[in-house]
């Protein structure tokens, strides 16, 4: 029954149409309705290219902070290599003032002479 209603109410409007002629839009209107859809798509454009920006801003300030995240732990690293590599070639050092000192203590002056020439040569 309701299909029967709309199938007839579209055949009237056809008849009415074709009989009348269509409704004209006016041409103002028509005008005002053109710039205000293209003042909405200027707004949306200008909101997603404002979004696009601000998106940017933000994915160079967190590779900045990566970069500087990386930066202090890449000096510390490497201040900790440097401390490691520092260490190791002076470990013969110390361990000749160690010997030294021990030689000194218990009075092996043949010890101490034997370092004296190993350290110059």
């Amino acid at each position: 029954m309701r299909s029967k209603f709309n199938l007839s109410a579209v055949l009237l409007m056809n008849i009415f149409i074709c009989k009348t002629g269509a409704p004209r839009e006016n041409p103002r209107k028509r005008r005002e309705n053109l710039q205000t859809t293209h003042r909405n798509l200027l707004i949306q454009l200008r909101l997603e290219s404002a979004s696009l920006l601000i998106g940017c801003l933000i994915a160079v300030q967190l590779q900045t902070q990566l970069d500087q995240l990386i930066s202090v732990f890449s000096i510390t690293t490497s201040y900790w290599a440097d401390v490691w590599t520092a260490m190791s070639q002076t470990w013969d050092v110390w361990f000749l003032a160690g010997v030294t000192i021990w030689a000194a203590e218990t009075r092996q002056l043949i010890i101490v002479l034997l370092i004296i020439l190993f350290s110059w040569l």
